[in-house]
């Protein structure tokens, strides 16, 4: 009798395991819609919480311009570097399990982010949505960079080996 209970112990664990990878998966995948909604909930959140206490819209109104046009040049520089990398043994891996997809899907998002922040600045309308682009934005460049930095840290790995 213990030996089946243990073995009903090993099963739950495997599937455990199974569902924490496939969350992890899919989490990794979709990151780049789930961070945003993930950031502009808590903000919202935050915003009916302490409502009067939170002025971001008037800061950002304040250095509008600046913004956006900052994060657009750091995301076209990631998506630069991005293009820029040499071919090494794990650009297969990356594409079968869409790496490269992903980042390119934040890159584009944060790109049309902030040329949607830009352009509602210029136009001088729906202020509330400046906010949600800049959320994104911001959202969208953490992880750009992390996926990057992590891209560019596997492949010069690679480069240094073979040397």
């Amino acid at each position: 009798m213990p030996l089946k209970q243990f073995s009903v112990m090993l099963s739950l664990k495997k599937e455990e395991r199974f569902v924490k990878r496939n969350i992890k998966e899919y989490f990794n995948i979709y990151i780049y819609i789930i961070a945003p909604v993930f950031i502009i909930t808590i903000y919202k959140f935050i915003l009916n919480r302490f409502s009067p206490f939170i002025e971001l819209t008037n800061r950002i109104q304040e250095f509008s311009p600046d913004i956006p046009l900052a994060f657009l040049g750091v995301l076209l520089t990631l998506l630069g570097l991005l293009t820029a990398l040499p071919p090494s043994k794990y650009d297969k891996a990356m594409k079968k399990y869409n790496y490269y997809s992903i980042l390119f899907s934040s890159l584009l998002y944060g790109i049309f982010a902030t040329l949607g922040h830009l352009i509602l600045f210029l136009l001088n309308i729906l202020e509330v949505y400046q906010v949600y682009f800049f959320l994104i934005y911001i959202s969208e460049t953490m992880i750009s960079t992390y996926w990057v930095y992590q891209i560019t840290k596997l492949v010069f790995s690679d480069k240094v080996v073979q040397k």
